[in-house]
């Protein structure tokens, strides 16, 4: 009798954690579909956590830290899945740009020279296999030339600068002072939004444009 019921407890406890599982995972897909990586990333983590061989979560980890630039975490779950049965070709590209931002030139090479056998007319294989395969070819300059940090930069992305005048213009995602905040879940900033439209909305607002 006392067989009987470990049994039952077991099976019971192997359902709850069934449905918890499947609870978690749907929560965290619906993050991902919306683009809302850093709210399904730590769920993936525990579900990860619980896991570690279940390659349809990797594989959305995988895709989230890559799409938030985190090279360290995507590289770490993408090896996951090149020990899988089947490697999604797409998966052996993402995990050579994963190497080779992470400064591990020599293994990208090989990636990108598995991704090219692959899919052969996808020119990035050969093109990234040669130019990570010979990374001295790109170190003849370096010593004429000296970059520093700017001064304004910030945590933020800064990109695109321009000549204005006798200063820069560049765009950036650093938090704006407006009083209404946009906020882009994909990367936890602010929008990049148009000035224009920031100028119109304070006018619709409060019958007078407020310029930034």
């Amino acid at each position: 009798m006392k067989l009987k019921f470990i049994i039952t407890g077991l099976l019971i406890c192997s359902v709850v954690s069934a449905q918890d599982f499947i609870m978690k995972k749907t929560l965290a897909d619906r993050y991902y579909s919306r683009f809302d990586y850093y709210k399904a990333i730590p769920m993936y983590e525990q579900l990860m956590n619980a896991y570690p061989r279940n390659f349809s979560v990797c594989e959305k980890l995988a895709d989230s830290y890559r799409r938030i630039n985190d090279s360290e975490n995507a590289e770490k779950y993408y090896a996951i899945l090149m020990d899988s049965s089947y490697v999604n070709p797409d998966y052996k590209l993402y995990f050579a740009q994963a190497l080779a931002r992470n400064g591990k030139y020599e293994q990208s090479a090989d990636w990108y020279r598995k991704f090219a056998a692959d899919k052969p007319d996808d020119t990035r294989g050969k093109t990234f296999a040669n130019a990570y395969g010979n990374v001295k070819q790109f170190d003849g300059d370096a010593s004429e030339y000296s970059m520093h940090k700017a001064g304004f930069n910030s945590t933020r992305s800064d990109f695109s600068p321009a000549w204005y005048g006798k200063g820069v213009v560049f765009s950036s995602s650093r938090k704006n002072f407006s009083i209404v905040k946009f906020w882009y879940n994909w990367t936890v900033s602010s929008y990049l939004d148009d000035p224009l439209f920031r100028k119109y909305l304070c006018f619709l607002m409060f019958a007078k444009p407020k310029f930034i």
